[in-house]
C-alpha cells in the first residue's frame, strides 16, 4: 500500500474529491431518510447514509492514516463539547 508520500498529486486529488462526494452523498441520504413517509424506504435510505459514511471514512484512512473526526461524531445528542 502507498504511503502519503508516494502518492501523486493527482490521486492525492482524486481521493479528496471521492471524499467529498461520498460526504455529499450521505447528507443528501440522510436528508431524504427524514423527508420520506414509507417508513422501510426511509430505513433504506438511513442505511445508504451510513454506507456512505463508512466509504468516506475509509477513504480518510488512505489520505490522512487515520479518520478525522467529523461534527458531532461519538457525541449524545444536546451534549454540549
Amino acid at each position: 500500500m502507498q504511503t502519503n508520500c508516494e502518492r501523486t498529486g493527482n490521486e492525492q486529488a482524486q481521493i479528496e474529491l471521492l471524499c467529498q462526494m461520498e460526504e455529499l452523498a450521505a447528507k443528501k441520504a440522510g436528508i431524504y431518510s427524514r423527508l420520506l413517509i414509507d417508513a422501510q424506504l426511509a430505513k433504506k435510505m438511513e442505511e445508504l447514509q451510513t454506507r456512505h459514511t463508512e466509504r468516506k471514512k475509509a477513504l480518510e484512512e488512505l489520505l490522512y492514516g487515520k479518520a478525522k473526526k467529523t461534527k458531532g461524531e461519538g457525541q449524545v445528542r444536546g451534549e454540549d463539547k
